[in-house]
C-alpha cells in the first residue's frame, strides 16, 4: 500500500480549518456599522491598510478610490457590489485565498 507505482499519482488533501467563515464576504459586513468597539466599517479598514491596491483596483475599475467607495456605500450596482466583495475577501480572509489557490 505504501509503494508508488510509476504513472501513478498520489492523492492530494487539503484540509481547511475553519469555523463559520463565509467564502465571500458580505456587503453590509463590509459597509454596515461597525463592530463593537470599531471605528471604521471593515472596507474602511481594509482600503487604510491597503491603500495602493484599492488605487488599482478603482482604476480597474474606472473610478478615482474615493468615488468607489462613496458607490459601494451608497448602494452601487450588484456587479460592482459583488466584485468589491471579491477584492476584500481575498484581503480579509483566509478561505477565499485557500479555496482559490486549491482550484487554480
Amino acid at each position: 500500500l505504501g509503494v508508488t507505482h510509476k504513472g501513478r499519482i498520489p492523492s492530494l488533501t487539503q484540509i481547511v480549518p475553519v469555523y463559520s467563515e463565509e467564502g465571500i464576504m458580505d456587503i453590509k459586513e463590509l459597509v454596515g456599522e461597525p463592530k463593537q468597539g470599531a471605528v471604521s466599517t471593515m472596507l474602511e479598514f481594509l482600503i487604510s491598510q491597503l491603500p495602493h491596491e484599492w488605487e488599482i483596483f478603482a482604476q480597474n475599475e474606472g473610478m478615482h478610490p474615493t468615488e468607489l467607495y462613496e458607490d459601494i456605500v451608497q448602494g452601487a450596482s450588484k456587479v460592482r457590489q459583488d466584485k468589491v466583495r471579491e477584492w476584500a475577501s481575498h484581503r480579509a480572509q483566509s478561505v477565499i485565498r485557500t479555496v482559490n489557490g486549491a482550484a487554480h
